[in-house]
């Protein structure tokens, strides 16, 4: 059971990642495209919320104990 919950959380961590990097990889593309143009482009970097909750509610449900019959 522990090493389910191990898998779980390192499964969660890793998507975060991915998913983090996904948003930066659209953020550098659109960056580009725009400068490309000629075009300032006055944007910052921020990850989107599924970045987060996805992952998280991974984790959040590794940690859900299960019911005892």
């Amino acid at each position: 059971m522990k090493n389910q919950k191990f898998i779980a959380i390192v499964c969660g961590v890793l998507l975060c990642i991915l998913m983090i990097a996904s948003d930066y990889h659209g953020y550098t593309t659109e960056r580009a495209v725009v400068q490309f143009r000629g075009e300032v482009f006055e944007k910052s970097f921020t990850p989107s919320w599924g970045s987060f909750i996805v992952p998280l509610s991974i984790i959040v449900i590794a940690f859900i104990p299960k019911t005892k019959k």
